[in-house]
């Protein structure tokens, strides 16, 4: 009987070798899937702050026109020139 199992060893090993490969590879496999799930949860939260932050832009403009209308009203003529030019500088950067 000893014989037998010596000579199985052969046959075993391999597939004792290829066990021992893929528990680890599943280990990981599990952990890079929570991974992948942590990020789909990070991505969701950020695409419904996009969302808000593009349905705040039209009021966003507004309430920038108004400030520009009411900065218009309080300041000098000249001065309006030169705050005009500053707020389209900053715009376009």
């Amino acid at each position: 009987m000893d014989s037998e199992l010596i000579s199985m060893i052969p046959i075993i090993l391999p597939f004792a070798g290829l066990i021992a490969l893929i528990i680890p590879l599943i280990g990981m496999i599990v952990r890079l899937s929570e991974r992948v799930k942590a990020l789909e949860t990070h991505l969701d939260i950020i695409r419904k702050d996009l969302d808000v932050v593009e349905d705040a832009l039209p009021y966003i403009e507004i309430l920038k026109e108004n400030f520009v209308n009411v900065a218009g009203q309080l300041l000098p003529r000249d001065g309006l020139d030169d705050f005009i030019r500053l707020v389209n500088k900053r715009e376009h950067q």
